[in-house]
């Protein structure tokens, strides 16, 4: 049998090293990905904690708001009958000697009030 040949490979050491710099691009890509997902997921649970706060906020505030109402309209309704009150107060003599007797116990002459706990 003969001698074996040399092969003459100088082109070698360009093919080993092109696969590692496809893995260099590859984990850049990778880590620009992962990056990526995390800067997304980051600011996507960022503005959904926003905006539950903010409507947390806003129905606190509609609360507030029908509770403002209703005395409102108690308030009014007790404005009305103060002025009505008042009314018949000023115009009316016999009114007003009422509401004495009633609320302060005002007697006529020859008269006995007997006072009733509520």
């Amino acid at each position: 049998m003969g001698k074996l040949k040399k092969v003459n490979v100088p082109n070698m050491p360009q093919h080993q090293s092109q696969p590692n710099e496809y893995r260099v691009i590859n984990k850049k890509k990778i880590r620009r990905c992962i990056l990526a997902f995390i800067f997304i997921f980051s600011a996507t649970f960022y503005v959904h904690y926003i905006l539950t706060k903010q409507e947390e906020i806003i129905q606190t505030k509609r609360d507030t708001i029908k509770n403002q109402q209703k005395q409102l309209l108690s308030l009014r309704k007790d404005s009305r009958y103060l002025k009505s009150e008042v009314e018949n107060l000023t115009d009316n003599e016999e009114e007003i000697l009422k509401l004495a007797r009633k609320e302060y116990q005002f007697s006529k002459p020859n008269e006995t009030i007997f006072v009733l706990p509520k």
